[in-house]
């Protein structure tokens, strides 16, 4: 099984059609291409002068050999890398299971120093996080927004990796609290959002009191865990809201109101507006 997307920035004015290894300085942040790669086939990949801009890989799912200085090292879930430009990378996938690893090439103006300003590393670097749906969220909104075709696709696009490398960063960067006492349940929050979840279940994952868990859960984000669970709802909502047309009654019930006129209320004491205006708005 095999499943490739693809998105590349197009110049129909080049006799070339796709120039997707390029370098441009015109804005800090450029990208040039993205994609999703899913198979359960092996392969190898030898890319020996390696590109002109850099090259970011993130693994979803599964296995990848990555050729290091000093020997093989295994890529997983949450693992990414970034490649520097005209560099040699190879990596490859031999076993039968599946690999899924999203990926993007990008230039700019700023690219060193805002990678350095994140913390982020570049290879022989590979930073290690766990992986979450925020962040596959992300590359697919840069994926959506290469289907667009006006003259704020290129500032969208550069927004959009800019706020994919803060989202990284803040992974790998992330609070020692966090990580040692709410990491399992606020990673369960993020990945099942939408669905019903109560506080004792959240409790329960970290082997603590519900009245220990909030006060804990408050002391780390700020907020409670409802308000957390409710920011993430509405963060996607909003997503949905600009970059689909899907109607709202579905989007409240993916987002996990089954109630759309409960949703509506929520979103506009939280938002500012009705679920409707934000749309037409943005």
């Amino acid at each position: 099984m095999y499943s490739l997307s693809y998105h590349a920035y197009n110049d129909m004015h080049s006799a070339s059609l796709n120039k997707c290894s390029r370098v441009c300085t015109h804005r800090p942040l450029i990208v040039n291409c993205a994609g999703n790669t899913y198979t359960s086939s092996s392969f190898k990949t030898d890319n020996i002068e390696g590109r002109l801009d850099y090259y970011l890989m993130y693994i979803v799912a599964g296995e990848l050999e990555l050729e290091m200085p000093h020997g093989i090292k295994t890529l997983t879930s949450g693992n990414f890398v970034f490649f520097p430009p005209k560099f040699r990378y190879r990596y490859a996938h031999k076993s039968s299971s599946e690999i899924d690893y999203m990926w993007l090439h990008f230039t700019g103006s700023d690219v060193v120093t805002i990678i350095e300003k994140y913390g982020l590393k570049i290879y022989p670097n590979i930073n290690k996080i766990e992986n979450d749906n925020d962040i596959i969220a992300r590359f697919k909104n840069i994926f959506n927004a290469f289907v667009k075709h006006d003259e704020f696709k290129e500032d969208e696009l550069s927004i959009l990796l800019d706020r994919l490398l803060i989202t990284l960063a803040r992974r790998v960067a992330g609070s020692n609290v966090r990580d040692l006492m709410l990491r399992r349940s606020i990673m369960f929050i993020n990945q099942n959002y939408n669905n019903n979840i109560s506080i004792p279940e959240l409790a329960k994952i970290e082997n603590l009191s519900v009245s220990r868990y909030n006060t804990l859960f408050n002391r780390v984000t700020g907020i409670s865990p409802v308000q957390y669970i409710t920011n993430m709802r509405l963060t996607s909502a909003c997503d949905l809201l600009v970059n689909t047309d899907l109607p709202i009654k579905q989007i409240a019930q993916m987002v996990g109101y089954t109630d759309a006129h409960f949703f509506s209320r929520i979103f506009r004491s939280k938002i500012g507006t009705s679920p409707a205006a934000y749309r037409k708005n943005k």
